[in-house]
């Protein structure tokens, strides 16, 4: 346990140079300004932390979920303010969430004018943790975005929903990293080649073929199924990637980093 790592943090560095060596993408939380409903608070005062580590690490791919609106907040201007950021950053995503459009200080309108700007880089996530069918809050979120991405053009529409994220998850080959350092007498373990994954877990083309697979029959009996068959009106069309859900869900109750 300790501070939560965030951008301008030494912490957060380190985990991005991490990220570039293995050429991942990252995801972070992080709120476009402090905490406060104060109608003259309009600055966006921790914005420029992000800038610093999207300049620092230009390979780095960085999902900003949701954003950074929150509840509380005023965002007269945030538009131009992200508008400025995707231009000048080409490795910065965005994600929309159901949470930020039930904000009643998000013009959702604004939303979709970025999306239609800046259309790769754009997608959609929930940000439901732990349980899905109390209150019907997975049900209820994807009915926001359904509502957002239905005021998309076509285009657009495909990008957002799916190619968007595919691409950022898309596997990706680790850049070549080496410390040279000179060790004499003893083995120079920083020159010795690193294990970073099991090989036999990262076979995509069995990945891809078990995809297709029909469910097994522990399965067959869940919602939104009927003979092992899927029910597309009891259940979201395998057409959309839910762009966080499960890494968030997983980090919460892992590590507690926002990361």
């Amino acid at each position: 346990a300790g501070p939560v790592p965030y951008p301008g943090n030494p912490a957060f560095d380190l985990i991005m140079n991490e990220a570039h060596n293995r050429n991942l993408p990252i995801l972070i939380q992080h709120n476009a300004c402090a905490c406060s409903s104060k109608p003259y608070k309009y600055g966006f005062e921790f914005v420029p932390e992000l800038k610093d580590a999207l300049e620092k690490f230009p390979k780095v791919d960085v999902l900003w979920v949701g954003a950074g609106f929150f509840s509380r907040g005023q965002w007269t201007g945030f538009k131009q303010c992200l508008d400025e950021l995707l231009t000048e950053f080409g490795n910065l995503y965005l994600s929309v969430t159901g949470e930020i459009l039930a904000f009643p200080h998000v013009k959702r309108q604004e939303l979709i004018e970025l999306a239609e700007k800046h259309p790769s880089r754009i997608m959609v996530g929930t940000s439901t943790l732990g349980s899905f069918t109390k209150k019907d809050e997975y049900k209820n979120e994807w009915k926001l975005l359904k509502e957002f991405l239905g005021a998309l053009t076509r285009e657009t529409y495909n990008r957002v929903r799916y190619e968007n994220a595919a691409k950022f998850y898309r596997q990706r080959v680790s850049r070549a990293t080496m410390f040279h350092t000179e060790v004499s007498k003893c083995t120079n373990w920083l020159q010795k080649t690193v294990v970073t994954k099991n090989d036999s877990l990262h076979d995509v083309e069995e990945a891809r073929k078990k995809d297709m697979m029909p469910p097994a029959e522990k399965n067959r009996s869940l919602e939104g199924m009927k003979d092992g068959k899927l029910i597309h009106d009891g259940e979201i069309k395998h057409v959309c990637i839910d762009t966080h859900l499960h890494m968030l869900d997983f980090l919460q109750k892992s590590s507690g980093t926002r990361t």
